[in-house]
């Protein structure tokens, strides 16, 4: 798991365009975040000139689908979270700590 910042954002896009069948989960604190964090993905993407599969949004979360069948996957940080899977988790830094130990680490169970 590692701390949300454009930093991460990018290496996130990075990870997914090298490596495929890798899986993202970006975990935010609020609702209001997910455009944010969408808006930095897609700018890393036109940045490096990548190509990507398709995007799907709605209120509560976005999906980046690569052509090699990697994931970035934006969602809220709540019990809602549960059942995702991924290789990496990207948290906001005010998640409770609850919410990031009991829901948000058992998402990282994909192991390379």
């Amino acid at each position: 798991m590692i701390k949300l910042g454009n930093s991460s954002v990018y290496y996130a896009v990075m990870k997914c365009v090298e490596t495929a069948d890798y899986h993202i989960i970006i975990a935010v604190s609020e609702r209001s975040k997910i455009q944010q964090v969408f808006d930095v993905c897609m700018e890393a993407i036109k940045r490096f000139n990548f190509n990507i599969l398709f995007c799907k949004m709605s209120l509560n979360q976005f999906s980046i689908f690569f052509n090699n069948n990697s994931l970035i996957k934006c969602i809220p940080a709540n019990e809602s979270a549960r059942g995702n899977a991924a290789h990496l988790v990207i948290y906001d830094q005010v998640i409770d700590d609850d919410i990031k130990n009991c829901v948000l680490r058992p998402i990282e169970k994909i192991r390379e």
